[in-house]
């Protein structure tokens, strides 16, 4: 699946080490949907490591605002939803 562009993993479906595990693989992601898992902090730099990110879903995670930051300050333009939404 290395041309996949939308990936929802959502409702406790994901740690932060399947995430680090999972997504260097799939680079040419443009959408991603993390809402209301236990994810942290420490998965901002491997999801801002996707090139092509466009859009990413946190909403209901434990990733804090100073992530939050640190995600736009890596991608700059990258639109970062912090609220529950239902998927798509």
């Amino acid at each position: 699946m290395p041309n996949l562009e939308g990936l929802q993993l959502i409702h406790h479906t994901v740690t932060d080490q399947d995430l680090i595990n999972a997504l260097p693989h799939f680079q040419k992601l443009r959408f991603l949907y993390l809402q209301d898992n236990d994810i942290t902090g420490a998965v901002v730099d491997t999801i801002a490591g996707r090139p092509n990110l466009r859009a990413v879903c946190i909403g209901g995670t434990r990733i804090a605002p100073a992530g939050v930051a640190r995600l736009q300050q890596l991608q700059p333009g990258l639109k970062v939803n912090t609220t529950l939404q239902p998927p798509f």
